[in-house]
């Protein structure tokens, strides 16, 4: 049987991954804020388990983490002239969640240059 365009060959291929599970993936944005003057803390690190390499926030205290598994995820930041931080995080399946990550500053700062 003669088919234009491969029309077997591509149907076949086609129904072979039919069969294979996609894993809908979670995207996690977060603002890093100041936990007594809820200021943007800039250039704080965001790591995320499991999850990608470390993250650093924007200007305005911002981070992004796509492509993450469901689940519960630690989330560790930390930033100059605060106290470390962890939370837990619950991601769904192709969820985007949106959260907001207090530091208690410490008053350390370093000396001006």
């Amino acid at each position: 049987m003669k088919t234009r365009n491969g029309g077997p060959v591509l149907l076949a291929a086609l129904l072979a991954g039919a069969g294979e599970t996609v894993t809908a993936q979670a995207t996690l944005r977060g603002r890093v804020i100041d936990s007594e003057l809820g200021q943007a803390v800039a250039n704080a690190t965001v790591r995320i388990k499991p999850g990608p390499a470390p993250l650093t926030t924007d200007t305005i205290g911002r981070f992004e983490a796509r492509g993450l598994s469901a689940g519960a995820a630690e989330v560790t930041i930390e930033a100059l002239g605060y106290q470390p931080a962890v939370f837990t995080v619950l991601l769904g399946a192709a969820d985007t969640v949106n959260g907001v990550f207090p530091l208690d500053f410490t008053g350390y700062r370093l000396a001006e240059v």
